[in-house]
């Protein structure tokens, strides 16, 4: 009973680990677009 709790426990961290790296990395890749659409108005 306690190593079912443990796991479900593990396994609902590790599913809002990934979920929190997903949101991380989609929020670089939207920032580091931006960056670049600004610097291609700049040089445009």
């Amino acid at each position: 009973m306690v190593d079912k709790a443990t796991t479900q426990i593990q396994h609902d961290c590790g599913i809002r680990v990934l979920v929190f790296i997903k949101l991380i990395e989609s929020y670089i890749k939207y920032s580091l677009d931006n960056s670049i659409l600004v610097r291609l108005r700049f040089v445009v």
